[in-house]
């Protein structure tokens, strides 16, 4: 799979589709992925100012990013036990 080296919301999407996986949630919650999660990251990873949330705000993103994957984790594994990869 080609993440093309940043791992954002639409990249993902298309990897589930590709994948014939299909997880609203990871739509609804791309905003969250895009500006919680990958911008921080790369404005770190490239030596720019970052400001840290506050605790409270970390644990927010957290607990939304957890969910998210679980439901993706589940959309997988149910996926393999069906072997709905075998008739793609």
């Amino acid at each position: 799979m080609n993440t093309q080296s940043n791992l954002r919301s639409r990249v993902i999407e298309d990897i589930l589709r590709k994948l014939d996986l299909d997880i609203p949630l990871v739509s609804t919650k791309g905003h969250l992925i895009d500006k919680s999660l990958c911008d921080p990251r790369n404005a770190i990873a490239h030596g720019k100012e970052h400001t840290c949330p506050d605790v409270g705000e970390y644990q927010r993103v957290m607990d939304e990013i957890v969910v998210l994957m679980r439901e993706v984790s589940s959309a997988i594994t149910w996926s393999a036990g069906q072997a709905a990869y075998l008739r793609g």
